[in-house]
């Protein structure tokens, strides 16, 4: 790992653990019952969030792993397992094709984590309806 991938990771990192606290400390701070219309607001926000990462990666891919010729891109390639082709190509086009493939990746894994994660939500659901859990504030 380079130095480029420690900062870019780093830095995700730290979005992460601040959205986090944002979430909890200082948006859910009171306690009340959430209607649709706020959670799908809510929903919206960070789907939006994460579609922008989606953007970031397709324009920008190469800053993740600080790739500044196509010998680097190649050395990823082979280093991820990336399942894509760049011999004759320029380095603008291979640049092109690396960047598809991170951010088809990336898209990819997100739409399997979001299934999973609403798949969840119908099992909990199923599972407060069971025990006769009632909506109540604190």
């Amino acid at each position: 790992m380079n130095l480029t991938e420690i900062l870019m990771f780093a830095g995700f990192n730290i979005f992460v653990v601040l959205m986090l606290f944002l979430d909890l400390k200082v948006i859910g701070k009171e306690n009340h019952v959430v209607k649709f219309k706020e959670a799908f607001l809510w929903s919206i926000v960070w789907i939006l969030i994460a579609i922008s990462f989606y953007f970031l990666i397709r324009h920008h891919g190469e800053w993740i792993h600080g790739i500044k010729n196509k010998a680097d891109i190649q050395l990823k390639i082979d280093k991820y397992n990336h399942p894509i082709q760049i011999d004759g190509l320029s380095y603008e086009d291979a640049l092109e094709v690396y960047k598809k493939n991170l951010s088809l990746e990336y898209i990819t894994g997100y739409l399997i984590e979001k299934t999973l994660s609403v798949d969840n939500l119908f099992v909990m659901i199923m599972i407060f309806f069971a025990f006769g859990v009632q909506k109540k504030v604190l």
